[in-house]
């Protein structure tokens, strides 16, 4: 019986330091995913107490939905006034074409329950404006050079 006991003792404590394991490892994984930011110095230009952070990937308020190409972002970050209200910019680089792209966002959007509020295609830039409750895309595509095409999202909620 007392070997019996023992064995109960020893498989609880395999249980406990499972779990335990299992909790590090979780614990661990979402620190890695949640995105940190890169504080930077702050323009002159700017009111004093904004911050300005920049991000590898999307920041965390950004809805990752909206983005439907897996690009590499070329640039990812936010600026935060003094009263608290942040504008969150992220831009890629495709190889799509203008109009591929403006189709795919007017197609997409409305999609996912925003509303285009304007859409302008000229030569050298496109614009659309989308929003969706208190929330506000503002997207420019503009071509460059070798048939790239730059894609900038301006969110604001």
């Amino acid at each position: 019986m007392e070997g019996h006991s023992k064995l109960k003792y020893f498989l609880s404590f395999l249980v406990a330091v499972g779990v335990l394991t299992l909790l590090a490892f979780v614990y661990q994984k979402y620190q890695i995913t949640q995105e940190k930011p890169y504080k930077i110095l702050t323009p002159q230009s700017y009111a004093t107490g904004t911050t300005v952070s920049l991000y590898k990937n999307t920041p965390p308020d950004f809805p990752k939905e909206v983005l439907l190409e897996d690009k590499i972002l070329d640039y990812s970050g936010t600026v935060t006034s003094p009263q608290g209200k942040t504008q969150i910019t992220v831009s890629y680089v495709t190889d799509k074409s203008m109009q591929d792209i403006v189709d795919m966002y007017t197609i997409h959007l409305p999609a996912l329950g925003w509303a285009i509020t304007q859409k302008s295609i000229y030569e050298k830039v496109s614009i659309i404006k989308a929003t969706k409750n208190q929330q506000n895309i503002l997207m420019s595509i503009a071509p460059l050079k070798m048939g790239e095409v730059m894609v900038t999202f301006q969110y604001e909620q």
